[in-house]
């Protein structure tokens, strides 16, 4: 006979009406608590990290971005938290495809800047203006009528759940939103058929210290490592980025074996993997993309990856996140009146070009291996004599993101 449990009533606190509440620290929901507190508003951010949070992934901020965020990091010195990218170099193991060099970047007007994202976050949610609740996460949003009112929260160390009351609340808390959920917003995700998994490492003096390599695998994709990137951090590090193939990434044996026999071959990346071993030496994601229905209901709205999650390519997300946030705090100086409608029209289209390339790339990896193999290097070639395609590609990315009052 099943013993029947009984229940327990979990002790509840309540709060006074918060007027913002930003649940999750990331970079779109810190940079929108800047903005809004310089507004004189009270604003709270929710982070379930107790701790600062040690992010393993690449993020590359362009310049509009770059300009937007360097006042808020003025406490933060320059090289701990960003290192401008001088170029970019390609290979197919030793063969080189193509250099973007610094005279390209000119020419293009853009120039990227490689972050730390650990470093990055840290300093823009130790900003004194407004407030930080670590060890709370949101379990639910609540909601009266059509209007969202507040959120349950759970302390993540005691279990303990208690309610706050807002009037609005600012969802940044990623692609599996439980603000978004809240609010009975679609998003369909669409998922590349790659998986990616990134290491960190020390910068190694054979190469220049802030230019990005990427190399194709010379073994071919078919072994399920498509390829291997190194991105430069401050202070010497640097990201690791692996391409592997999905399914194939769930073989770890073969994986492993791939990514030994690439860490040995004649590139300028030979032996960054320095005896890692697959898969418990890297931190792994799968790249997906979505957009949402709509950007909120009366009293919650979303940015960042709550709103549209997007792939590392292009360089798009933390800028987008960020675009969305400049907009949000603009939109809000002009008053509550139909904001969510205006933040849609200032932000959607600019989302959607941003997205646009994320679906490019989703159908590049659908080629079948010894296809994608037989097209990329030559392709990448092409590429790499047309200085002036390079910088047309660049201007792209760094300017999809922005609206038109950006």
């Amino acid at each position: 006979m099943a013993t029947v449990m009984p229940q327990v009533d979990v002790p509840r606190r309540s709060f006074p009406m918060i007027e913002f509440l930003v649940v999750g620290g990331g970079i779109g929901g810190a940079v929108a608590a800047h903005l809004l507190a310089r507004q004189s508003r009270q604003v709270v951010v929710l982070e379930r990290e107790v701790s600062r949070r040690h992010v393993i992934r690449p993020e590359v901020l362009w310049p509009a971005t770059v300009r937007t965020i360097e006042p808020m990091l003025a406490r933060v010195a320059v090289d701990d938290w960003q290192v401008p990218i001088q170029g970019l170099r390609a290979f197919a193991g030793s063969r080189p495809l193509f250099h973007v060099d610094e005279q390209t970047l000119r020419q293009a007007a853009v120039e990227p800047h490689s972050t730390d994202p650990n470093a990055t976050r840290a300093g823009l949610l130790s900003d004194p203006a407004f407030e930080i609740r670590r060890g709370i996460e949101i379990v639910e949003l609540l909601r009266q009528g059509d209007r969202a009112s507040g959120a349950r929260v759970r302390d993540v160390s005691t279990g303990a759940v208690s309610e706050l009351a807002a009037r609005w609340i600012v969802g940044d808390d990623g692609a599996h939103s439980v603000v978004r959920q809240g609010c009975g917003i679609m998003l369909t995700m669409t998922q590349l058929p790659i998986e990616l998994a990134c290491f960190e490492f020390g910068w190694p003096a054979r190469l220049p210290a802030a230019v990005p390599h990427v190399v194709l695998n010379p073994n071919g994709s078919a072994t399920g490592v498509v390829a291997m990137g190194a991105i430069p951090l401050p202070r010497g590090r640097g990201i690791g980025l692996v391409a592997m193939r999905f399914p194939q990434s769930q073989n770890c044996g073969a994986i492993h074996e791939a990514l030994k026999a690439l860490d040995v071959a004649d590139s300028p990346l030979a032996g960054l993997l320095e005896g890692r071993r697959f898969p418990e030496d890297f931190a792994h994601f799968r790249p997906q993309f979505g957009h949402a229905a709509r950007y909120g209901i009366p009293g919650a709205v979303l940015l960042g990856d709550a709103a549209h999650p997007v792939t590392p390519a292009g360089g798009q997300g933390a800028n987008m996140a960020i675009a969305d946030a400049v907009a949000l705090a603009d939109c809000l100086s002009d008053g509550d009146d139909d904001l969510i409608a205006r933040y849609e029209r200032r932000r959607r289209r600019a989302n959607d070009e941003s997205i646009s390339i994320s679906r490019s790339t989703a159908r590049a990896f659908r080629l079948p291996s010894w296809l994608f193999d037989r097209l990329a290097p030559p392709i990448a070639t092409w590429f790499g004599r047309r200085p002036n395609r390079a910088a047309r590609v660049l201007r792209r990315f760094s300017s999809a993101f922005r609206d038109s009052t950006g």
